[in-house]
């Protein structure tokens, strides 16, 4: 569903407006004397990733071997749960 705005009101908060497309998916339609004008819309979702993709992403990004040892180092430093 489209919210009709005028184009004064968009002009006085486009930050809000802006936000409110990015952070809640929003669409307004901005209007000048009952005349649309333009449309603020937010954009396509991106398609989902391939495992094709998901591959090379990880074979790009795979952590060293530092990372390990961070993970191992914050783990022995976690409070243990009662039993």
């Amino acid at each position: 569903m489209s919210n009709r705005v005028t184009a004064g009101e968009v002009s006085r908060h486009f930050s809000d407006f802006l936000t409110r497309v990015h952070d809640h998916r929003e669409t307004f339609v901005i209007v000048r004397g009952g005349e649309e004008l333009g449309r603020l819309v937010p954009p396509a979702l991106p398609p989902g990733m391939t495992a094709r993709g998901l591959l090379d992403l990880l074979q790009a990004e795979w952590p060293d071997a530092e990372y390990a040892r961070d993970l191992e180092r914050v783990q022995e430093e976690q409070s243990q749960l009662p039993s």
